[in-house]
């Protein structure tokens, strides 16, 4: 495909708007990001979790692990 005499590159997969689409149209890479990323910042809290009163802990988790589970989920 050209656009403007220029060549696009096919890719199996993409980020739009922090969205990871793939060539199949289906979810499964951006579900395999999402947890990766999600599974670190949860062993993050969970390392610190003994320093740290919950009131804290819940902050972190609504920083760090929540916007992951709701950005784009209408999209889902």
């Amino acid at each position: 495909v050209t656009i403007n005499s220029k060549e696009i590159e096919q890719v199996d997969s993409f980020k739009f708007l922090g969205i990871y689409i793939d060539s199949k149209l289906n979810w499964q890479s951006h579900i395999n990001i999402v947890c990766q990323k999600i599974a670190k910042n949860i062993g993050i809290i969970r390392y610190i979790s003994r320093y740290l009163p919950q009131k804290a802990l819940m902050t972190l988790y609504y920083s760090l692990v929540y916007p992951y589970l709701t950005y784009g989920n209408i999209l889902w």
